[in-house]
């Protein structure tokens, strides 16, 4: 949606208004604390008349006006807002299938960029890992999964205060890796988000508090997938590693942790088992019994596994 006849000039002419209270004139200095908030008045009026592109513009005036005050959280929230109001100018685009060369998706990142910048420089990195997360996002929600995994990487790496969310960040990248065909890179991103969980060991019986529990199942039995179908060799093994697989190479082993259901532990020890002695019978009854314990991405890498092992039973025979 955009101003047309009156409401055009409306805008033109508010933000004219705003703008020349900026110049310098003759013995009088600009009044650019009035000026920011005529701009932030104008984006607000903007925003609820559907005007985003415009709204965008003046959140970035906006922005200018309070980095030139040196109000630093000031203009971290003009960028933010240009760069939400960019998005929301694409999508309305997108929605109704309209030629677009994405130049506000290319904006709204510009201003997101310098929001975390500006966020680094005023050390507030848990601030700068969220609108980083927020805009990787925005990508894997359009299919640039390549573009959202640097950013969910950066999400996490600039979120290393708040373990909780580093490895939300680290686990979504996990998903771009595995969308994305990157193995072994999903294979580094599921050993660095157990690793990080505090308070287990691989080799001993613990218990995860209820916002980590998920998470580590979830990521255990992704890795577990993942060596039985990339099969490395034991020498390139890391310890880490060969103390998992160890945990459910014997159908001795007890469950480690409580966050992983009885069932679907004994059901990937067998697998686990089964793959070892390449039993292609047992792995395909073995994949039936687990498809209701398992994630839609845990399904297909097993779906991957089995037919890797059919493929080997195949040609072996």
């Amino acid at each position: 949606m955009s101003f047309r006849g009156d409401q055009d000039n409306d805008f033109f002419a508010s933000y004219k208004a705003a703008s020349n209270k900026l110049k310098k004139r003759f013995m009088k200095k600009p009044n650019i604390a009035e000026a920011s908030e005529e701009f932030g008045q104008l984006t607000k009026t903007l925003s609820q008349q559907g005007c985003s592109h415009y709204a965008a513009f003046c959140s970035l005036a906006l922005a200018r006006c309070e980095q030139n005050m040196s109000n630093a959280p000031g203009e971290i929230q003009g960028l933010t807002e240009a760069g939400r109001h960019f998005l929301e100018a694409e999508k309305s685009l997108l929605d109704i299938m309209s030629p677009n060369f994405n130049e506000h998706g290319n904006c709204a990142m510009n201003c997101f960029d310098f929001a975390v910048k500006t966020c680094i420089t005023e050390d507030a990195p848990c601030l700068a890992a969220a609108l980083c997360y927020e805009m990787a996002q925005y990508l894997e929600n359009k299919g640039d999964y390549g573009i959202a995994l640097v950013h969910y990487q950066r999400s996490a790496e600039l979120g290393f205060q708040n373990i909780l969310q580093s490895v939300h960040s680290l686990r979504k990248a996990l998903s771009m890796k595995l969308l994305l065909g990157d193995y072994q890179g999903a294979m580094s991103s599921c050993t660095e988000i157990l690793q990080q969980i505090p308070g287990q060991n691989p080799s001993q019986s613990f218990s995860l508090l209820g916002l980590y529990s998920n998470l580590y199942t979830e990521c255990e039995v992704l890795l577990v997938l993942l060596l039985l179908y990339m099969k490395p060799y034991p020498s390139k093994q890391k310890s880490f590693h060969r103390g998992i697989l160890q945990m459910y190479s014997s159908l001795s082993s007890t469950n480690p942790h409580q966050g992983m259901n009885e069932d679907l532990f004994i059901l990937m020890q067998s697998l686990v088992v089964e793959c070892k002695e390449r039993n292609i019978t047992a792995i395909k009854y073995l994949q039936q019994e687990l498809r209701t314990h398992l994630t839609t991405e845990q399904n297909e890498l097993l779906m991957k596994t089995v037919i890797e092992f059919n493929e080997t039973a195949t040609f072996a025979s």
